[in-house]
């Protein structure tokens, strides 16, 4: 799953401590772990991409 967001987001300082530290990172109420984070764009387009990895639960 990839989401883009805003360069000053709280949500992009969130997804960079849960790569780092290898934390789960709640999008939507579920839980996932952070693949990749890359800038694109630049100057008023500019956006944050992360690409995340669900985690399934076990049933």
């Amino acid at each position: 799953m990839i989401i883009r967001l805003l360069p000053d987001s709280p949500a992009v300082n969130a997804a960079r401590q849960c790569q780092r530290k290898k934390a789960t990172y709640q999008h939507n109420g579920q839980p996932c772990f952070v693949q990749s984070i890359k800038t694109i764009g630049q100057g008023q387009s500019e956006r944050v991409e992360v690409t995340l990895s669900p985690i399934r639960a076990f049933q």
